[in-house]
Protein backbone atom coordinates (compact mmCIF):
# COMPACT_ATOMS: atom_id res chain seq x y z
CA UNK A 1 0.00 0.00 0.00
CA UNK A 2 1.32 3.47 -1.41
CA UNK A 3 1.69 5.88 1.90
CA UNK A 4 -0.07 9.02 1.93
CA UNK A 5 1.28 12.39 0.84
CA UNK A 6 1.37 13.50 4.50
CA UNK A 7 4.04 10.68 5.24
CA UNK A 8 5.99 11.82 2.40
CA UNK A 9 5.89 15.49 3.75
CA UNK A 10 7.02 14.26 7.45
CA UNK A 11 10.21 12.64 6.02
CA UNK A 12 10.81 15.65 3.88
CA UNK A 13 10.23 18.10 6.92
CA UNK A 14 12.86 15.76 9.19
CA UNK A 15 15.25 15.54 6.12
CA UNK A 16 14.93 19.37 6.01
CA UNK A 17 15.28 19.83 9.82
CA UNK A 18 18.52 17.64 9.78
CA UNK A 19 19.76 19.07 6.90
CA UNK A 20 20.13 22.46 8.49
CA UNK A 21 20.87 20.97 12.00
CA UNK A 22 24.35 19.89 9.89
CA UNK A 23 24.75 23.40 8.30
CA UNK A 24 24.72 25.68 11.60
CA UNK A 25 26.14 23.64 14.18
CA UNK A 26 30.02 24.35 12.41
CA UNK A 27 28.99 28.50 12.27
CA UNK A 28 28.00 27.73 16.43
CA UNK A 29 31.46 26.36 17.26
CA UNK A 30 33.38 28.61 15.09
CA UNK A 31 35.67 29.97 18.04
CA UNK A 32 36.77 26.62 19.21
CA UNK A 33 37.22 25.27 15.85
CA UNK A 34 39.36 28.39 15.45
CA UNK A 35 41.65 27.84 18.75
CA UNK A 36 41.91 24.11 17.87
CA UNK A 37 42.83 24.11 14.27
CA UNK A 38 43.65 27.68 13.40
CA UNK A 39 44.37 30.51 15.67
CA UNK A 40 48.32 30.63 16.04
CA UNK A 41 49.94 29.00 13.35
CA UNK A 42 52.66 30.76 11.39
CA UNK A 43 51.02 29.88 8.19
CA UNK A 44 47.42 31.09 8.94
CA UNK A 45 48.35 33.97 9.97
CA UNK A 46 46.34 36.95 8.92
CA UNK A 47 43.93 34.81 7.30
CA UNK A 48 42.04 33.56 10.27
CA UNK A 49 38.38 34.75 9.39
CA UNK A 50 39.18 34.28 5.92
CA UNK A 51 39.72 30.54 6.58
CA UNK A 52 36.63 30.06 8.89
CA UNK A 53 34.93 31.52 5.80
CA UNK A 54 36.45 29.13 3.93
CA UNK A 55 34.75 25.81 5.83
CA UNK A 56 31.21 27.33 4.85
CA UNK A 57 32.10 28.21 0.91
CA UNK A 58 33.56 24.40 0.66
CA UNK A 59 30.44 23.18 1.64
CA UNK A 60 28.66 25.04 -0.80
CA UNK A 61 31.02 24.75 -3.59
CA UNK A 62 29.97 21.15 -3.42
CA UNK A 63 26.74 21.92 -2.98
CA UNK A 64 26.23 23.67 -5.86
CA UNK A 65 28.27 21.45 -8.16
CA UNK A 66 26.58 18.12 -7.31
CA UNK A 67 22.91 19.91 -7.00
CA UNK A 68 23.05 19.85 -11.20
CA UNK A 69 23.98 16.11 -11.75
CA UNK A 70 21.76 14.92 -9.08
CA UNK A 71 19.06 16.69 -10.16
CA UNK A 72 19.23 15.41 -13.47
CA UNK A 73 19.82 11.72 -12.03
CA UNK A 74 16.41 12.41 -10.38
CA UNK A 75 14.89 11.89 -13.73
CA UNK A 76 16.81 8.34 -14.09
CA UNK A 77 16.49 6.78 -10.60
CA UNK A 78 14.47 6.66 -7.56
CA UNK A 79 14.20 9.89 -6.35
CA UNK A 80 13.67 8.81 -2.54
CA UNK A 81 16.34 5.96 -2.61
CA UNK A 82 19.18 9.21 -4.27
CA UNK A 83 17.47 11.02 -0.89
CA UNK A 84 18.59 8.44 0.93
CA UNK A 85 21.65 8.35 -0.20
CA UNK A 86 22.27 11.80 -0.01
CA UNK A 87 21.09 11.82 4.18
CA UNK A 88 23.22 9.11 4.78
CA UNK A 89 26.59 10.70 3.11
CA UNK A 90 26.00 14.24 4.65
CA UNK A 91 25.20 12.73 8.45
CA UNK A 92 28.51 10.20 8.08
CA UNK A 93 30.64 13.06 6.59
CA UNK A 94 29.51 15.72 9.70
CA UNK A 95 30.51 12.87 12.07
CA UNK A 96 33.92 12.40 10.51
CA UNK A 97 34.30 16.21 10.85
CA UNK A 98 34.35 15.53 14.74
CA UNK A 99 37.76 13.95 14.50
CA UNK A 100 39.22 16.79 12.84
CA UNK A 101 41.42 17.40 16.20
CA UNK A 102 42.31 14.23 16.37
CA UNK A 103 43.96 14.16 12.67
CA UNK A 104 45.46 17.36 13.66
CA UNK A 105 47.57 15.74 16.58
CA UNK A 106 48.53 12.53 14.56
CA UNK A 107 49.47 15.01 11.27
CA UNK A 108 51.73 17.28 13.62
CA UNK A 109 53.04 14.55 15.74
CA UNK A 110 53.88 11.85 12.78
CA UNK A 111 53.48 13.68 9.28
CA UNK A 112 54.48 16.84 9.63
CA UNK A 113 57.75 15.77 11.04
CA UNK A 114 59.17 14.65 7.84
CA UNK A 115 57.12 17.12 5.79
CA UNK A 116 59.22 18.25 2.59
CA UNK A 117 57.65 21.75 3.64
CA UNK A 118 58.16 24.24 6.62
CA UNK A 119 56.29 22.63 9.63
CA UNK A 120 54.39 25.52 10.14
CA UNK A 121 53.67 27.00 6.69
CA UNK A 122 50.21 26.78 5.17
CA UNK A 123 50.41 23.92 3.09
CA UNK A 124 51.32 22.01 5.95
CA UNK A 125 48.35 23.14 8.01
CA UNK A 126 46.13 22.37 5.33
CA UNK A 127 47.10 18.93 5.44
CA UNK A 128 46.04 18.57 8.84
CA UNK A 129 42.98 18.95 10.74
CA UNK A 130 41.81 22.09 8.94
CA UNK A 131 42.20 20.15 5.32
CA UNK A 132 40.40 17.26 6.87
CA UNK A 133 37.69 19.54 8.41
CA UNK A 134 37.66 21.22 4.97
CA UNK A 135 37.13 18.14 2.91
CA UNK A 136 34.55 16.30 5.84
CA UNK A 137 32.44 19.52 5.09
CA UNK A 138 32.38 19.17 1.18
CA UNK A 139 30.87 15.42 1.65
CA UNK A 140 28.49 17.05 3.77
CA UNK A 141 27.48 19.43 0.37
CA UNK A 142 27.69 16.45 -2.13
CA UNK A 143 25.20 15.01 0.15
CA UNK A 144 22.95 17.58 0.28
CA UNK A 145 22.57 18.07 -3.56
CA UNK A 146 21.23 14.60 -3.74
CA UNK A 147 18.50 16.15 -1.44
CA UNK A 148 18.28 19.42 -2.77
CA UNK A 149 16.41 19.35 -6.04
CA UNK A 150 14.62 16.01 -5.68
CA UNK A 151 12.66 17.07 -2.05
CA UNK A 152 10.68 19.86 -2.94
CA UNK A 153 9.95 18.20 -6.83
CA UNK A 154 8.44 15.10 -4.77
CA UNK A 155 5.99 17.48 -2.74
CA UNK A 156 5.35 19.18 -5.82
CA UNK A 157 4.39 16.22 -7.28
CA UNK A 158 2.02 15.36 -4.61
CA UNK A 159 0.41 18.44 -4.17
CA UNK A 160 -2.02 20.60 -6.36
CA UNK A 161 -0.98 23.57 -7.40
CA UNK A 162 -3.78 25.51 -4.91
CA UNK A 163 -1.95 23.59 -1.86
CA UNK A 164 1.62 23.64 -3.04
CA UNK A 165 2.11 27.14 -1.72
CA UNK A 166 1.13 25.92 1.77
CA UNK A 167 3.20 22.66 1.67
CA UNK A 168 6.68 24.39 0.23
CA UNK A 169 5.84 27.39 2.74
CA UNK A 170 5.60 24.56 5.68
CA UNK A 171 8.35 22.77 4.52
CA UNK A 172 10.72 25.32 4.02
CA UNK A 173 9.92 26.68 8.01
CA UNK A 174 12.71 23.55 9.02
CA UNK A 175 15.24 26.09 7.66
CA UNK A 176 15.01 28.41 10.80
CA UNK A 177 14.15 25.83 12.98
CA UNK A 178 17.11 23.94 11.68
CA UNK A 179 19.14 26.24 11.87
CA UNK A 180 18.71 27.85 15.70
CA UNK A 181 19.05 23.91 16.87
CA UNK A 182 22.43 24.03 15.05
CA UNK A 183 23.16 26.80 16.63
CA UNK A 184 21.75 25.57 20.11
CA UNK A 185 22.96 21.93 20.12
CA UNK A 186 26.18 23.26 18.61
CA UNK A 187 26.68 25.66 21.62
CA UNK A 188 25.66 23.23 24.27
CA UNK A 189 27.40 20.35 23.12
CA UNK A 190 30.49 21.97 21.76
CA UNK A 191 33.08 21.16 19.48
CA UNK A 192 33.68 18.12 18.99
CA UNK A 193 30.52 16.49 20.50
CA UNK A 194 27.68 18.25 18.76
CA UNK A 195 29.11 16.73 14.91
CA UNK A 196 28.77 13.32 16.63
CA UNK A 197 25.11 13.64 18.11
CA UNK A 198 23.59 14.42 14.50
CA UNK A 199 24.57 11.19 12.94
CA UNK A 200 22.37 8.37 14.08
CA UNK A 201 18.99 10.37 13.25
CA UNK A 202 20.55 11.24 10.15
CA UNK A 203 21.25 7.66 9.01
CA UNK A 204 17.69 6.63 10.65
CA UNK A 205 15.79 8.79 8.20
CA UNK A 206 17.91 8.01 5.61
CA UNK A 207 16.87 4.06 5.60
CA UNK A 208 13.33 5.06 6.24
CA UNK A 209 13.31 7.61 3.44
CA UNK A 210 14.99 4.50 1.22
CA UNK A 211 11.93 2.58 1.68
CA UNK A 212 9.40 4.93 0.30
CA UNK A 213 8.22 4.93 -3.52
CA UNK A 214 9.53 7.31 -5.94
CA UNK A 215 5.73 9.89 -6.77
CA UNK A 216 4.59 9.64 -10.33
CA UNK A 217 5.35 13.28 -11.94
CA UNK A 218 2.41 15.47 -11.08
CA UNK A 219 0.53 12.96 -9.14
CA UNK A 220 -1.87 15.14 -7.70
CA UNK A 221 -3.30 16.40 -10.74
CA UNK A 222 -2.93 13.84 -12.37
CA UNK A 223 -4.30 11.03 -10.78
CA UNK A 224 -3.30 8.20 -12.61
CA UNK A 225 -5.06 9.56 -16.18
CA UNK A 226 -2.00 11.16 -18.05
CA UNK A 227 0.98 10.01 -19.62
CA UNK A 228 3.10 11.31 -17.30
CA UNK A 229 1.40 9.66 -14.25
CA UNK A 230 4.36 6.37 -13.26
CA UNK A 231 7.06 8.28 -15.51
CA UNK A 232 10.35 10.03 -15.17
CA UNK A 233 11.36 13.53 -15.17
CA UNK A 234 13.69 13.49 -18.58
CA UNK A 235 15.96 16.18 -17.77
CA UNK A 236 18.10 17.07 -20.26
CA UNK A 237 21.14 19.75 -20.02
CA UNK A 238 18.86 21.70 -22.91
CA UNK A 239 16.15 22.15 -19.65
CA UNK A 240 18.65 24.78 -17.79
CA UNK A 241 18.82 27.05 -20.99
CA UNK A 242 14.90 26.90 -21.31
CA UNK A 243 14.14 27.14 -17.87
CA UNK A 244 16.81 30.62 -18.15
CA UNK A 245 14.36 32.12 -21.05
CA UNK A 246 11.19 32.51 -18.40
CA UNK A 247 11.54 36.02 -17.23
CA UNK A 248 10.03 35.06 -13.82
CA UNK A 249 12.23 32.16 -12.95
CA UNK A 250 15.32 33.93 -13.63
CA UNK A 251 14.65 37.19 -12.12
CA UNK A 252 13.86 35.05 -8.73
CA UNK A 253 16.55 32.99 -8.95
CA UNK A 254 18.68 36.51 -9.36
CA UNK A 255 16.99 37.96 -6.64
CA UNK A 256 17.00 34.80 -4.79
CA UNK A 257 20.96 34.35 -5.14
CA UNK A 258 21.49 38.57 -3.90
CA UNK A 259 19.47 37.22 -0.90
CA UNK A 260 21.33 33.99 0.10
CA UNK A 261 24.75 35.89 -0.04
CA UNK A 262 22.83 38.44 2.44
CA UNK A 263 21.57 35.77 4.39
CA UNK A 264 24.10 32.63 4.25
CA UNK A 265 27.05 35.04 4.85
CA UNK A 266 25.38 36.71 8.35
CA UNK A 267 23.99 33.30 9.52
CA UNK A 268 27.24 31.90 9.09
CA UNK A 269 29.29 34.81 10.92
CA UNK A 270 26.25 35.96 13.72
CA UNK A 271 27.83 33.79 16.46
CA UNK A 272 31.47 35.30 16.24
CA UNK A 273 29.98 38.63 15.34
CA UNK A 274 27.81 38.62 18.83
CA UNK A 275 29.91 36.98 20.57
CA UNK A 276 33.74 37.40 19.67
CA UNK A 277 33.26 40.79 17.98
CA UNK A 278 31.03 42.67 19.71
CA UNK A 279 31.55 40.72 23.29
CA UNK A 280 27.69 40.39 24.32
CA UNK A 281 27.75 36.89 25.31
CA UNK A 282 29.65 34.20 25.96
CA UNK A 283 29.25 31.14 23.62
CA UNK A 284 26.59 29.16 25.03
CA UNK A 285 24.41 31.79 25.87
CA UNK A 286 25.42 33.36 22.47
CA UNK A 287 23.96 30.87 20.34
CA UNK A 288 21.23 30.51 22.76
CA UNK A 289 19.62 33.56 21.82
CA UNK A 290 20.81 33.45 18.03
CA UNK A 291 18.87 30.33 17.80
CA UNK A 292 15.96 31.54 20.24
CA UNK A 293 15.44 34.68 17.49
CA UNK A 294 16.41 32.48 14.44
CA UNK A 295 13.41 29.96 15.26
CA UNK A 296 10.63 32.52 16.28
CA UNK A 297 11.57 35.10 13.57
CA UNK A 298 12.14 32.69 10.62
CA UNK A 299 9.03 30.68 11.75
CA UNK A 300 6.79 33.64 12.25
CA UNK A 301 8.40 35.27 8.64
CA UNK A 302 7.64 31.95 6.60
CA UNK A 303 4.15 31.14 7.92
CA UNK A 304 3.17 35.22 7.54
CA UNK A 305 5.36 35.32 4.21
CA UNK A 306 3.42 31.95 2.69
CA UNK A 307 -0.02 33.38 4.12
CA UNK A 308 0.30 36.85 2.52
CA UNK A 309 1.28 35.73 -0.50
CA UNK A 310 -1.77 33.32 -0.91
CA UNK A 311 -3.99 35.59 0.47
CA UNK A 312 -2.83 38.67 -1.66
CA UNK A 313 -3.18 35.74 -4.80
CA UNK A 314 -5.63 36.95 -7.17
CA UNK A 315 -5.62 40.73 -5.88
CA UNK A 316 -2.40 41.88 -6.66
CA UNK A 317 -0.44 40.80 -9.47
CA UNK A 318 2.83 38.59 -8.70
CA UNK A 319 1.81 38.49 -4.91
CA UNK A 320 4.07 36.01 -4.11
CA UNK A 321 7.20 38.10 -5.51
CA UNK A 322 5.86 41.44 -4.22
CA UNK A 323 6.17 39.80 -0.49
CA UNK A 324 9.66 38.84 -1.49
CA UNK A 325 10.40 42.47 -2.16
CA UNK A 326 8.56 44.11 1.33
CA UNK A 327 11.07 41.76 2.83
CA UNK A 328 14.44 42.19 2.18
CA UNK A 329 13.18 45.67 1.89
CA UNK A 330 12.29 45.59 5.49
CA UNK A 331 15.78 43.63 6.66
CA UNK A 332 17.69 45.80 4.98
CA UNK A 333 17.80 48.94 7.61
CA UNK A 334 17.41 46.53 10.08
CA UNK A 335 20.85 44.97 9.18
CA UNK A 336 22.19 48.04 9.19
CA UNK A 337 21.00 48.69 12.78
CA UNK A 338 22.48 45.19 14.15
CA UNK A 339 25.91 47.06 13.48
CA UNK A 340 24.92 50.56 15.11
CA UNK A 341 23.34 49.73 18.41
CA UNK A 342 24.38 48.72 21.12
CA UNK A 343 23.33 45.44 22.66
CA UNK A 344 21.07 43.78 24.20
CA UNK A 345 19.14 46.49 22.35
CA UNK A 346 20.35 45.42 19.05
CA UNK A 347 18.79 41.94 19.66
CA UNK A 348 15.70 43.53 18.68
CA UNK A 349 16.84 44.59 15.29
CA UNK A 350 18.73 40.83 14.53
CA UNK A 351 14.84 39.60 15.22
CA UNK A 352 13.68 42.08 12.59
CA UNK A 353 16.55 41.61 9.95
CA UNK A 354 15.28 37.75 10.64
CA UNK A 355 12.04 38.27 10.22
CA UNK A 356 12.41 40.17 6.91
CA UNK A 357 14.91 38.38 5.36
CA UNK A 358 13.03 34.68 5.94
CA UNK A 359 9.86 36.23 4.84
CA UNK A 360 10.17 35.38 1.06
CA UNK A 361 10.87 31.83 1.73
CA UNK A 362 7.91 30.08 1.17
CA UNK A 363 7.18 32.11 -1.91
CA UNK A 364 10.11 32.24 -3.48
CA UNK A 365 10.49 28.42 -3.68
CA UNK A 366 6.65 28.33 -4.99
CA UNK A 367 7.31 30.24 -7.77
CA UNK A 368 10.04 28.56 -8.73
CA UNK A 369 8.00 25.11 -9.04
CA UNK A 370 4.70 26.78 -10.05
CA UNK A 371 6.50 28.51 -13.45
CA UNK A 372 8.10 25.24 -14.82
CA UNK A 373 5.81 21.92 -16.11
CA UNK A 374 6.21 18.88 -13.80
CA UNK A 375 9.20 16.68 -15.73
CA UNK A 376 11.33 19.84 -15.59
CA UNK A 377 10.65 20.73 -11.42
CA UNK A 378 13.70 18.98 -10.62
CA UNK A 379 15.43 20.54 -13.13
CA UNK A 380 14.97 23.66 -12.21
CA UNK A 381 15.64 23.11 -8.36
CA UNK A 382 18.97 21.92 -9.18
CA UNK A 383 19.44 24.78 -11.61
CA UNK A 384 18.50 27.66 -8.53
CA UNK A 385 20.17 25.48 -6.30
CA UNK A 386 23.29 26.15 -8.41
CA UNK A 387 23.38 29.37 -8.92
CA UNK A 388 22.34 31.15 -5.44
CA UNK A 389 25.21 28.89 -4.20
CA UNK A 390 27.52 29.52 -6.94
CA UNK A 391 27.08 33.59 -6.57
CA UNK A 392 25.49 33.85 -3.02
CA UNK A 393 26.59 31.48 0.45
CA UNK A 394 29.23 29.90 -1.62
CA UNK A 395 31.59 32.93 -1.59
CA UNK A 396 29.98 35.33 0.99
CA UNK A 397 31.46 33.62 4.23
CA UNK A 398 34.78 33.87 2.43
CA UNK A 399 34.14 37.34 1.58
CA UNK A 400 32.69 38.56 4.64
CA UNK A 401 35.79 36.60 6.69
CA UNK A 402 38.24 38.49 3.85
CA UNK A 403 36.65 42.40 4.42
CA UNK A 404 37.23 41.75 8.37
CA UNK A 405 40.44 40.48 8.17
CA UNK A 406 41.62 43.56 5.57
CA UNK A 407 39.10 46.56 5.89
CA UNK A 408 38.99 49.46 9.57
CA UNK A 409 35.84 48.08 11.40
CA UNK A 410 35.94 44.34 10.77
CA UNK A 411 32.53 42.55 10.55
CA UNK A 412 31.14 46.03 11.10
CA UNK A 413 32.10 47.28 7.63
CA UNK A 414 31.39 43.71 6.11
CA UNK A 415 27.66 43.54 7.46
CA UNK A 416 27.13 47.07 6.11
CA UNK A 417 28.39 46.66 2.90
CA UNK A 418 26.90 43.39 1.80
CA UNK A 419 23.66 44.47 3.56
CA UNK A 420 22.78 46.55 0.26
CA UNK A 421 22.24 43.09 -1.38
CA UNK A 422 18.86 42.86 0.51
CA UNK A 423 18.02 46.41 -1.25
CA UNK A 424 18.94 45.35 -4.59
CA UNK A 425 16.92 41.96 -4.21
CA UNK A 426 14.18 43.40 -3.12
CA UNK A 427 13.66 46.02 -5.82
CA UNK A 428 14.26 42.97 -8.20
CA UNK A 429 11.33 41.10 -7.02
CA UNK A 430 8.94 44.01 -7.30
CA UNK A 431 10.15 44.69 -11.09
CA UNK A 432 9.47 40.84 -11.38
CA UNK A 433 6.09 40.24 -9.93
CA UNK A 434 3.75 41.45 -12.70
CA UNK A 435 4.66 38.89 -15.23
CA UNK A 436 4.21 36.12 -12.65
CA UNK A 437 0.91 34.91 -13.81
CA UNK A 438 1.74 34.77 -17.53
CA UNK A 439 4.57 32.47 -17.03
CA UNK A 440 2.32 30.39 -14.48
CA UNK A 441 -0.33 29.87 -17.52
CA UNK A 442 2.43 28.62 -19.86
CA UNK A 443 4.01 26.28 -17.75
CA UNK A 444 0.30 24.79 -17.73
CA UNK A 445 0.23 24.79 -21.23
CA UNK A 446 3.59 23.13 -21.56
CA UNK A 447 2.77 20.94 -19.11
CA UNK A 448 -0.38 19.72 -21.49
CA UNK A 449 2.05 19.93 -24.40
CA UNK A 450 4.46 17.36 -22.74
CA UNK A 451 1.59 15.15 -21.88
CA UNK A 452 0.06 15.04 -25.28
CA UNK A 453 3.77 14.12 -26.46
CA UNK A 454 4.30 10.99 -23.97
CA UNK A 455 7.40 11.57 -22.43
Amino acid sequence: MKPAPWVFLMVMLALNLLNYIDRYILSSNLHAIGENLINGRPGFKGLEETLKGLLASAFMISFMVSAPIFGRLSGKVSRTRLIAIGAATWSIACGLGGFSGEVDNWCRNNFLEWAPWEKDGLVAALCGGFGFLLLTRCLVGIGEGAYGPAAPSILSDLYEEKQRGWVIGFFYMTIPVGGALGYIIGGRLGWPDSFFWVVPPGLLMAIWCWFLPDPALNEASLKGESNLSGVKAKSTWADYLLLLRCRTYLLNVVAYTACTFVVGGIAYWLPVYVIEYRKAATQETGNQWIGGITVLGGLLATGCGTWLAEWLSGKIRGSHMVVCGIGMLFGFPALIAVTMVPFPLAWIFVFLAIFGFFLCTGPSNTVLLNVCPAPMRASAMALCIFMIHALGDAISPTIIGLMSDRFPGGLDTAFRIISFLALISGLIWLAAAPGMKNDIDNASKMELGVDQNKV
